[in-house]
Formats: C-alpha cells, structure tokens, sequence
C-alpha cells in the first residue's frame, strides 16, 4: 500500500533511512542528504547541471593596483610616482595621477583580466572604479574606460567600452557599462583607464586618484 507523507519544516532522521521511490522533488525547498564518508549509494545519482544553478548578478572581483602595466608596454609595471602617462601607485594600493596646473594631465594604467569559468556567457559586465580629485580643474576630472577582447594571438578586437565619467572632490565609485554580448568564459580582455585633469588656463593644481577597481560580472556557480 502507497503512504503519503507530508512534512511542513525540517525532517531530521538520526539513524537508517531507505528510500524506494524514483524522484525526489523538493518542490517548496532544498533536499539536503549529509551522508556519512563509508556511506553507500545503490542506483544512480544526478547532480543539478550548470543551467540550474542560481544565477549571481553583478558579483564584484577586485583589481589590485600591483596588477596594473604601462599602457602601451605590458611588460612594465606602473611607477610608484605618476610620470605624465603613466598613473603612478602608491604602498595604499591606489592609483595616482599628475597635478594639473594650468594644462591638461593625460595618464594611463591598463591591466588583463580572464572572464572565470563561473562566468555567464554573454552575461551583464561592468567596470566600477572609486576615485576622486584632490582640487577641481578648471574644466574636467574624468576618468574613461577601454576594453579590448584578446585573441588568441595576442591581438586587439574590437573595443567594448569607451565609456567617461566625472570625478568629483570626494570618494564615489563610478560604472562603466561593458558591452559583453559576445562574451563567454575564458575570454581574455585588456582594460585601459585614461585619467584626465584639464586645467587648460587654469591654476588650481588638480590631480585625480584612483582608490579601487573592480571587474562586476553576473555569474553561477
């Protein structure tokens, strides 16, 4: 005879417990099995597969400062100072650029990044940046974001990004949107940050600092 049992909450089972049925549904929840190491299995058992794993937005995965190259040499770490086109780094792991007094500051870091395996294929991307200026140039503190999918070559694809935002006199993190339609995991991207004080006429000695960079991702897994 078939005896239907329904348990509202959870069920602890301290001792032998034999399962006869072909399916178990945890329709209103999570099934947990915490099985003993010399636990024995009879019969077949699946795992949920990739697809059915809860999908993560946005998750952060931080950048350090040490990573970051001479833009245009990847074999060269950045400066400890900044040096008019490089940004320079500093022993608190940020990121620092030239006063401006009267000109305008052009400066670059750039790094690689891998997408991970938990990576959803052409999931959302971003870059969000925290920084800010120590005095406000007389025209603009900006920071834009570049980036580039690697081949398997080493070269160049098409650029991904290409986005600017403001700095302002106080620490704000700031995102820039990744167009990562044609992503899937295991891409290799090269990123480029261009910091920009404009003081053209101006003399207020204006410099922008960099204090985090991280790469947002929607995952699973």
């Amino acid at each position: 005879m078939s005896v239907t049992k329904t348990v509202h909450g959870s069920l602890l089972v301290n001792g032998d417990m034999t399962f006869d049925g072909t399916n178990i549904d945890p329709t209103d929840g999570v099934v947990t099995f915490r099985m003993p190491e010399n636990a024995t299995v009879f019969g077949p058992v699946s795992f949920a597969t990739r697809s059915q794993l809860t999908e993560d937005a946005l998750q952060e995965y931080r950048v350090s400062a040490y990573e970051m190259r001479v833009y245009n040499d990847f074999s060269s770490l950045l400066p400890t100072a900044p040096d008019g086109t490089s940004l320079g780094i500093d022993s608190n792991n940020s990121l620092l650029g030239t006063s401006a007094i009267g000109v305008t500051q052009t400066e670059y870091a750039a790094f690689m990044f891998q997408l991970p395996v938990e990576y959803v294929d052409a999931g959302e991307l971003k870059v969000r940046i925290a920084g800010l200026y120590d005095n406000p140039a007389s025209t603009a503190n900006t920071l834009t974001v570049n980036c580039f999918e690697m081949d398997d070559a080493g070269s160049m694809g098409l650029e991904r990004c290409g986005v600017t935002n403001n700095l302002t006199g106080s620490v704000a993190s700031h995102d820039f949107a990744v167009t990562s339609s044609a992503f899937v995991s295991g891409d290799m991207l090269q990123f480029r940050i261009t910091s920009i004080s404009n003081d053209g006429g101006g003399a207020e000695d204006s410099a922008n600092t960099i204090k985090s960079v991280k790469i947002l991702m929607d995952i699973k897994g």
